[in-house]
């Protein structure tokens, strides 16, 4: 922490004199005297205090300087007093008049003594409040759902009437929404159950609160709730999605769609702007209708029918547009958060100010650039590999020397776990060089790959300082990994762009090669591995940039997409590196790297039928 003194000139500014706590220029040995006594002072609830004593407080004629010592705090209302006693600062947590009293001193001879008081008034403010659903998404008809509004009143003393709780439901202008019968109110909370409709609807509701001393001070809160019909079946837009530059003038349209329980799906059409609806094929969980040609601006709406019951999903499509969010600098990997619809991407440049982590939010089209408080051992180092527990809301990180948690609720990086070193032959020491991260959510277990350790490690996020256990030891140019849902892993194996590229399966207790590329046949290196939901297919870039399938059941690969990024040797960890992801929930491929032929970065979302793409952020 950083502390700053106040000269009386601030002192005075940003402080109401009101009174005088010694007299000046009061005398009390032989060579010091009282000369500028602290006068007493009022200060507002909402100003922070920031008080040092000024230099000009005593006068010696000694030859020692005067030290000044905050000697006592009585009735304190929440000030910190700093590591040497002599600054006071904070915001208050109470009115109150505190009495402070200090001293000062040269070596040799007296100590002076004198206190003043610092009185703390409230300061005006009026009441706010929230609202709280416990119900979280679209929410059936039947179902129970509970309000709680979170009020206050934002200063030291003011409090909230706890019988002025006013709930109503918001029907709008016109009135045409429906009306919930029965709703129970209690204080702060509502219940009510969803009532019975045939499409989707928002139930809106809204609070007012007052100000226990002053029933004209109220504040006001709304809250929508999307309620859908009971059996009616979910439904989403996967691609396109609401930007993008697309790879094709026409692509398939598709998204997800599930049966509610007890329901059924009878149809899903999809309506672009006014046009005629058009009906999707539904294939398990999957609707899709096949080369839509994409205007450049357009409204889409899917509507899915089960029975009685419909549901719907909207996007706004702008073509050609990108996230206002550039991917810039040399990219490590990205980590998908299929809960919530998040990419996180992890950039670096040629210093410790250049490393970002960047968001992009599929649902919405925004992104962001995430503010973390790194952790101080890794401030300066370059990641490797991201990985995301979008249950806890943590994004693992590797380094060269360890790995990180980060907290993205809060910002804050804790350390994981530390890679121990490499010792070669020759008595040399490197770093363990973490090159890739995965988190396995089915064992709650983080999979580090320590290249120059060759080994591949399991972490446990919950012990502190990490629970490092050898998984897969004696693994040479270990680059990236991965664990499908039954539990097999796989990892890559070789550093160069003209040099061997080995892709192995592991079992749990057998090792089998699924690819093995020669050395000068643009093999490797394949920095990054995805699997699909099935887990019969995994998807990787070769040395040649090219996107690989390989088909699990028989070790076949098929090049999907020619040339799509850029592929430099494994040197070290700013080396720029690809990221995918196949996500589950969207049914998606998520690809990020350089472009091939190194003109900048992208991201792009791939349909894993057509291999037809949306590069939805770029960067240089």
């Amino acid at each position: 922490m950083k502390y700053f003194k106040l000269n009386g000139a601030l002192l005075a500014a940003s402080i109401a004199l009101v009174g005088c706590g010694a007299e000046s220029g009061s005398s009390f040995g032989n060579d010091i005297s009282l000369t500028n006594p602290i006068a007493d002072m009022t200060l507002s609830g909402d100003t922070r205090l920031n008080f040092s004593i000024p230099d000009n407080t005593c006068t010696s004629n000694s030859v020692h300087s005067i030290n000044y010592e905050i000697d006592n705090v009585a009735d304190n209302v929440g000030f910190s007093l700093n590591y040497n006693s002599t600054t006071l600062s904070g915001y208050a947590d109470d009115v109150g008049e505190v009495t402070v009293s200090y001293s000062c001193s040269v070596l040799g001879g007296d100590t002076l003594t004198d206190e003043f008081t610092i009185t703390v008034v409230d300061f005006d403010a009026d009441p706010v409040v929230t609202i709280s659903a416990d119900q979280t998404g679209d929410v059936r008809g039947g179902t129970t759902v509970t309000l709680t509004a979170d009020a206050e009143v934002p200063n030291l003393t003011g409090e909230i009437d706890p019988d002025s709780y006013n709930w109503e439901q918001n029907l709008g202008e016109d009135e045409t929404g429906t009306r919930v019968a029965d709703f129970t109110a209690n204080g702060n909370e509502l219940s009510f159950d969803v009532p019975a409709i045939s499409s989707p609807e928002e139930l809106v509701f809204e609070v007012t609160v007052a100000d226990a001393a002053d029933e004209d001070a109220t504040a006001t809160a709304t809250i929508s709730i999307r309620a859908i019909p009971q059996y009616a079946p979910e439904v989403s837009i996967s691609f396109p999605l609401s930007l993008g530059e697309y790879s094709a003038s026409a692509v398939d349209m598709f998204g997800v769609v599930e049966a509610a329980t007890g329901g059924t799906v009878n149809s899903v059409t999809v309506t672009i702007d006014d046009g005629v609806p058009q009906t999707a094929t539904v294939t398990g969980t999957q609707w899709r209708v096949e080369d839509v040609t994409l205007p450049i601006d357009a409204e889409i709406k899917v509507v899915a029918v089960g029975g009685s019951d419909e549901n719907y999903a909207e996007i706004s499509l702008d073509k050609d547009t990108f996230y206002s969010t550039s991917l810039d600098n040399d990219l490590s990997d990205i980590a998908v958060d299929e809960i919530n619809g998040y990419v996180y991407a992890q950039v670096d440049g040629a210093t410790s100010a250049q490393v970002e982590f960047l968001k992009f939010d599929l649902g919405s089209a925004e992104s962001s650039v995430l503010d973390i408080d790194r952790y101080f051992s890794f401030s300066d180092d370059e990641p490797t590999s991201i990985s995301i527990d979008a249950e806890s809301q943590t994004l693992f990180v590797g380094y060269a020397t360890g790995a990180t948690k980060i907290n993205l609720a809060t910002g804050d990086e804790a350390i994981l776990y530390n890679a121990p070193d490499f010792t070669d032959e020759n008595g040399d020491r490197y770093s363990g060089l973490i090159a890739d991260l995965f988190y396995h959510d089915a064992s709650g277990l983080v999979l580090s790959a320590e290249a120059n350790n060759s080994v591949l490690v399991s972490v446990d996020p919950e012990v502190v300082f990490g629970d490092r256990t050898p998984y897969i030891s004696g693994i040479g140019a270990l680059l990236s990994t991965a664990i499908d849902s039954s539990g097999n892993a796989y990892f890559s194996q070789g550093y160069n762009v003209d040099g061997q590229a080995i892709i192995q399966k592991n079992d749990g207790s057998d090792f089998s090669i699924i690819y093995d590329v020669a050395a000068g046949s643009s093999g490797g290196p394949v920095s990054d591995i995805a699997i699909n939901e099935n887990g019969d297919s995994l998807y990787f870039v070769n040395g040649a940039g090219d996107l690989i399938k390989l088909a699990l059941a028989d070790n076949s690969t098929e090049t999907v997409l020619s040339e799509l990024f850029d592929i430099s040797t494994f040197q070290n960890p700013g080396t720029p590196l690809i990221g995918l992801h196949y996500d589950s929930t969207r049914q998606v491929l998520i690809a990020a790297g350089r472009d091939f032929g190194g003109s900048g970065n992208k991201l792009l979302v791939i349909d894993p039928e057509t291999w037809n793409y949306a590069k939805i952020a770029e960067g240089n």
